[in-house]
């Protein structure tokens, strides 16, 4: 039995669960974001939670790494990405601090053990629904990870950040984490290549971000449950630069397999997974609650 991911409900079902979270529908979120260096962050209002500044010369491509260490609890129910060219995409982590506090350091993965948020090109804003959100503990350290590509003639000095909605403690009942998932180290892709992750626990999942370099050209995932209902939770064509998240409501329980499928453009030679824009990924991000933090955030079956 499957249930068929119609776009339009799923919009009418998030604009509800939108208005809900801020109690008045029709009203836009502040747009200006106030930010942290000055202070602890302000409750209700967009604040500028991390960002990196690095210049790239033409063709360059990097990863950069930032690292800002939160002195009060900070709750968050809301992210959204700094618009930005040039930034292939980014990912928002925390974890205890491993360290002092870095404007902007050449790196390539960590350690941490909570996702929060990650980005690609076109990116938008995403609220999270039934109270769910995140919560970064006093002491803990937000890390900043961005793929930066300058694809232009001219040298560019590119900032990319990540802003927050911060919320009162009292207000995020749900404390929720971000995963990944999907096929790793392909060096001869076919043009469709499916991978399963077998859930190791219960949990709620509140929003999926399909990820896909330059040759990408289809993206689907779909909630396999262990009596065989098929749930899809994405299907659509895929765009490198307009990587949106979508909102989800779907509990899924230990046992649930979610499939990633991705289709890609084989007419210019070999599909090869890697790191660089270059190779290709097949990425489904997925966001749920309850947090339990770990140290791989992989789900490769």
């Amino acid at each position: 039995m499957s249930t068929q991911y119609r776009p339009e409900h799923r919009l009418r079902l998030w604009f509800a669960l939108l208005c809900l979270s801020f109690l008045a529908c029709g009203n836009e979120l502040p747009g200006t974001p106030v930010d942290m260096d000055g202070g602890p962050p302000v409750a209700g209002d967009w604040n500028r939670l991390i960002d990196v500044t690095w210049t790239l010369q033409p063709g360059e491509e990097k990863y950069i790494c930032s690292t800002r260490t939160v002195t009060s609890d900070v709750f968050v129910s809301g992210f959204r990405p700094v618009p930005t060219p040039f930034v292939h995409h980014s990912q928002l982590s925390y974890d205890d601090a491993q360290g002092p506090d870095e404007a902007a350091y050449p790196c390539h993965g960590n350690g941490d053990r909570f996702y929060a948020f990650a980005t690609g090109a076109g990116t938008n804003e995403f609220v999270f629904p039934n109270a769910a959100g995140i919560r970064v503990r006093a002491g803990q350290q937000l890390r900043l990870t961005t793929h930066l590509f300058n694809t232009g003639d001219a040298v560019q000095t590119v900032t990319a950040g990540v802003d927050g909605f911060v919320v009162a403690g009292g207000t995020v009942e749900n404390e929720a984490e971000m995963y990944v998932t999907g096929p790793v180290d392909f060096t001869d892709a076919p043009a469709t290549l499916a991978s399963d992750c077998v859930l190791d626990r219960d949990q709620t999942l509140v929003s999926i971000l399909p990820h896909m370099h330059g040759r990408g050209r289809h993206f689907k995932a779909e909630l396999i449950a262990v009596d065989g209902t098929t749930t899809v939770l994405f299907d659509d064509a895929f765009t490198f630069d307009h990587q949106a998240i979508v909102p989800l409501l779907n509990v899924a329980q230990a046992g649930d397999k979610v499939r990633t499928t991705c289709t890609w453009d084989t007419t210019t030679g070999a599909i090869k997974f890697g790191s660089s824009t270059n190779d290709e990924m097949c990425y489904s991000f997925l966001t749920r609650y309850p947090a339990v933090g770990s140290s791989d955030h992989f789900c490769k079956h």
